[in-house]
């Protein structure tokens, strides 16, 4: 049940609606050979088209996952700098409690040694 109520959702917001088409297009082509309506050449054409529709889906996720790496190549840059932001030093004399969280804090230590020494 909670399978249905997922892929619903995703076909209401527009997303995996190709993977969606191909499960009920395999289905139906299983109960058709099944129960015997539709001739060999029809079920034949009919998985060739499933299996083309999984290829255009696989091809459409290959190339959105190519595309990551250029969407997100700059995220970080804002945040993680090479130096300390030019107002630290201000934030620094004026607080009057600094917590440190990192791995290894060395060289933010001696950079702001005589910042962060006890008054």
């Amino acid at each position: 049940m909670r399978f249905l109520k997922r892929a619903w959702q995703e076909i209401r917001r527009g997303e995996n609606i190709d993977l969606y088409a191909t499960i009920v297009v395999a289905f139906v082509v299983v109960v058709l050979g099944l129960v015997g309506i539709v001739g060999p050449a029809v079920l034949t054409s009919l998985t060739l088209a499933t299996l083309a529709a999984l290829a255009f889906s696989t091809l459409g996720n290959r190339h959105r996952l190519e595309d990551l790496p250029h969407k997100f190549a700059n995220l970080g840059q804002e945040f993680f700098q090479d130096e300390h932001p030019v107002e630290l030093d201000g934030w620094l004399a004026s607080a009057s409690e600094v917590w440190l969280v990192g791995a290894s804090l060395g060289r933010t230590v001696k950079t702001n040694y005589t910042l962060l020494s006890i008054r």
